[in-house]
């Protein structure tokens, strides 16, 4: 148990969520993160997002990270095919390759688009309970996020009006870079088994 909690401190640490210095140890990003029902890395991206102009897509990509992912996998090399390609065309209509946006547009297109829902879980390949899963964990985070004052009440209503604004992927992925550091890429660099200048060489001892 000691080692989970220094562990903890170190995470949150890391977050910017901590100060020895105050009375309850907490910076003003650690009280936000301490009033959401998330994991504190998911509640960084939110707060980011908040500050950023872009909750919406956050709450999205956060709600979809809180639960078991809804895309399915098969056997069936067509239908695996199929959904592949259904999901690269997502990427190119977006113009961002980032995992998280698409999880963003995906939401807006379950909550927004022309697509029955059934019918945009058969083409991408993902489970209807897993969607609404995570569709009632969003509404949860952004319940969460009007109490403490980071969004207003109306929140949702808005996002009625503003369905066909398209957001600034820079700063959706801005947010979840922000709430991630420094768990971005990790590498790991074998002892190479003899020395050399060639770049082709180096390349191959690290993985």
């Amino acid at each position: 148990e000691e080692a989970s909690v220094l562990f903890a401190e170190v995470a949150l640490s890391d977050l910017g969520a901590l100060d020895p210095e105050q009375h309850d140890g907490l910076t003003p990003l650690g009280r936000h993160l301490a009033a959401l029902p998330c994991h504190p890395r998911l509640g960084k991206i939110l707060v980011l997002g908040c500050l950023l102009g872009v909750p919406g897509p956050c709450l999205s990509i956060c709600a979809a990270m809180s639960v078991r992912n809804p895309m399915l996998t098969t056997q069936d090399t067509n239908k695996r095919a199929a959904w592949q390609a259904a999901r690269m065309e997502l990427v190119q209509q977006i113009g961002t390759r980032s995992d998280h946006c698409v999880w963003a547009y995906i939401m807006q297109e379950w909550r927004f688009g022309d697509t029955r829902q059934r019918d945009l879980c058969k083409k991408l390949g993902m489970a209807f309970e897993r969607m609404c899963s995570s569709m009632f964990e969003r509404k949860h985070l952004c319940e969460s996020l009007v109490q403490v004052g980071l969004l207003p009440s109306n929140f949702l209503w808005n996002e009625w009006y503003d369905q066909d604004k398209v957001p600034d992927w820079s700063l959706v992925r801005a947010a979840v870079v922000g709430g991630l550091y420094p768990n971005i890429i990790h590498v790991e660099r074998s002892v190479p088994r003899y020395q050399s200048n060639n770049a082709g060489e180096k390349a191959k001892w690290m993985r």
